[in-house]
């Protein structure tokens, strides 16, 4: 019993330890910029250049991919800003590690997110 118990507190741990979320600093300019197909987001502080180059040349035929290894910011800029489309960000965000993100003080899976946000 002792060992489930401590099993379950290590798997427990490490997934709250691991977790990475991606952050918007503002819901209301994120709102205004989707209507204009640019989207930015605030990436864990660990995120390297290369790896965020190498999942962004998968999806250059949906958007091109800014980012900046020292603020951690990554502009999105749709080339067709369609609903379709916009559901590949959320790949680009799961290739990249990001498991929830937070928008408000809020923190959204990234379901939730693409749901409430992007549909």
């Amino acid at each position: 019993m002792k060992t489930i118990f401590l099993l379950l507190c290590v798997t427990f741990s490490s997934l709250v330890l691991f977790s990475q979320e991606a952050t918007i600093d503002s819901k209301v300019n994120f709102l205004k910029d989707k209507e204009l197909g640019k989207f930015e987001f605030n990436l864990p502080f660990d995120s390297k250049q290369e790896a965020v180059d190498q999942y962004a040349k998968y999806y250059i035929n949906y958007f091109t991919v800014d980012f900046s290894e020292t603020s951690h910011i990554v502009k999105i800029s749709m080339i067709e800003n369609s609903q379709e489309n916009r559901k590949i960000i959320i790949r680009f965000l799961g290739a990249n590690q990001i498991q929830n993100v937070v928008i408000d003080k809020r923190s959204y899976t990234l379901l939730d997110f693409y749901t409430n946000f992007l549909q």
